[in-house]
């Protein structure tokens, strides 16, 4: 018996050893030296989704035309993955984001998430997270449709001051002084007082809400899905652009800044070593900004099938967990839901239907043997005059639904499809996207933007109205006439 024990122990301890070697080191250690109270050793979750940004906007990207140092430094101490990609459009990518699903399954309506969804939040929250989000919400109705989507109480946020919870004529600006909703009710800042820019208060609120969570030990999950850099191009405090580029340069810088300031309140709460911070692009630049990018000028993309619509920053902060690493692997923004999942509520299963696969492997510094060879993207925009599309691509090809393959790595502007006989390579490429295709669900919608369709409205009205005054007008004439006509 002896004999067996001491062959088995250095078998169990290597067992061991590779088990722990698989977790984030903080997991490991839960109970405090000196037998103190159990302090819950799970990570805390910071997730920035900045608006309207392609990697052709960041330094750590290669971009030359703007300044952003925070950012770049966390790109230079964490991971950064080189091939993130976004929907092309603000409400389809936030609806991927927070369920893990690909858009075929579940977006509906622009400004909407149906609120039958599971989210990470609400998987957060079930597992004792705190949960707090600021900035853009844009997740329940538009301004052209009467929808009653998910809130951000339902979505699993216990706590909340967001804009555009539900977008309506009139609403108040993002930028200027916007009004928040809030458990309490709407919060409206003083015009013209320190502080009323939109980003300062959605800063503000986010580092609270760390340091608050910080004080009591709790582990907590905040997303911060910003405002910047959306149009409109408005100077923010204490800059005075004299373009629309120089007040989207002022814009990023802003931005970058308050990235830094939520960083620096980790540190000095103490919580950084226990927190995974995520920086990441929603879509493309907006199409109006033209910027340098390794050595060539590009317009933004957003909104259109183009790589530049959806090829975002994507970046992972984690001091003491995760070495400085660039990753090649195709990623989604569908993986963050699971990756969340597995760090911060391991013993759930991930909800049905989910798209997106944990990037913890790939963050740990492991190898992608297995990993996805290409992404297929479901683009039904639902708004404005945007032009939908299926397609689906790797870093090189990209093979629409219609059958129009393109190098996009010689050709990322996609001016010339190429045309058979393809070169063997491109045939081989055609081959397996067109599988890809062939796996994927759902289908175009064709239904008609609810802008367009507001706008024929509108045009119909106008026209009936002027019409209608043609008609007074000609009888007011008439009848004028046939007065004159009398008393003559």
């Amino acid at each position: 018996m002896y004999r067996f024990i001491r062959l088995t122990l250095p078998l169990l301890a290597a067992l061991l050893a590779t088990l722990f070697a698989t977790l984030p080191r903080g997991a490991a250690a839960a109970a405090p030296a000196g037998g103190g109270e159990a302090r819950d050793a799970r990570p805390n979750f910071v997730l920035i989704l900045a608006d309207d940004l392609g990697v052709e906007a960041v330094g750590a990207y290669g971009g030359e035309s703007y300044r952003t140092p925070h950012i770049d430094r966390l790109a230079a101490q964490g991971v950064r993955f080189d091939n993130a990609h976004a929907t092309p459009l603000c409400t389809p990518t936030r609806v991927m984001l927070l369920t893990g699903k690909e858009s075929w399954r579940n977006y509906t309506h622009f400004g909407y998430l149906d609120p039958t969804e599971t989210t990470f939040a609400q998987r957060l929250q079930q597992a004792g997270y705190a949960t707090f989000a600021t900035g853009k919400w844009q997740l329940v109705s538009n301004k052209y449709q009467e929808l009653d989507g998910m809130s951000p109480a339902a979505a699993g946020f216990a706590d909340y001051a967001l804009w555009q919870v539900q977008a309506r004529e009139g609403e108040s600006d993002r930028y200027d002084n916007p009004t928040l909703q809030t458990p309490a009710g709407p919060q409206a800042g003083e015009p013209g007082a320190p502080g009323s820019y939109g980003p300062a208060r959605f800063s503000a609120a986010i580092q609270r809400f760390i340091r608050d969570s910080a004080a009591r030990g709790q582990p907590f999950l905040a997303y911060y899905p910003m405002v910047l850099p959306h149009r409109p191009f408005s100077a923010p405090p204490g800059t005075s652009g004299a373009d629309r580029q120089q007040r989207f340069a002022d814009m990023m810088a802003y931005m970058d800044s308050i990235v830094g300031d939520i960083r620096a309140t980790l540190e000095t709460a103490g919580v950084a070593e226990n927190t995974l911070l995520l920086f990441i692009g929603d879509n493309g630049t907006d199409r109006k900004i033209t910027s340098r990018w390794r050595g060539r000028e590009v317009a933004g993309g957003k909104a259109t099938s183009l790589n530049l619509a959806t090829h975002v920053p994507f970046i992972a902060w984690w001091p003491g967990q995760l070495a400085p690493a660039a990753r090649a692997e195709l990623v989604s923004l569908a993986d963050v839901l699971p990756t969340l999942l597995a760090l911060g509520a391991p013993r759930q299963a991930l909800p049905p239907n989910v798209d997106g696969r944990s990037l913890w492997p790939l963050l740990a510094g492991g190898a992608a043997n297995d990993w996805r060879d290409s992404l297929f993207m479901h683009y039904d925009p639902r708004w404005s005059d945007n032009v939908p599309a299926r397609y689906a691509f790797d870093t090189r090809w990209k093979l629409y639904q219609d059958g129009r393959l393109f190098h996009i790595a010689d050709d990322p502007l996609e001016q010339q499809a190429l045309q058979p006989p393809l070169p063997a390579a491109a045939e081989a490429a055609r081959q397996r996207l067109q599988r890809r295709l062939d796996a994927a669900g759902g289908e175009l919608s064709g239904v008609l933007s609810p802008q367009e369709q507001y706008r024929r409205e509108r045009d119909w009205r106008r026209t009936l109205i002027a019409l209608g005054l043609l008609a007074i007008g000609g009888l007011w004439y008439g009848r004028r006439r046939y007065r004159r006509a009398t008393l003559s």
